[in-house]
């Protein structure tokens, strides 16, 4: 598992990449504020988005 911890902007990188989406949709994906999220790493070395913009542990 890894964990990291980063502001929006890094971590839309990461998802735009992970989605396979070109870095002109970076303002299509979502990242407030304390948000989770949690990509897994398959053994083929895909990757796949588990959960975005996740803000659940706030409540």
């Amino acid at each position: 598992m890894v964990v990291w911890v980063a502001h929006e902007g890094v971590n839309r990188v990461i998802l735009l990449r992970a989605l396979d989406l070109p870095l002109s949709a970076y303002w299509r994906i979502g990242q407030d504020p304390c948000c989770i999220d949690v990509l897994e790493i398959r053994p083929d070395g895909g990757v796949r988005v588990r959960r975005m913009n996740d803000p659940a542990h706030l409540r």
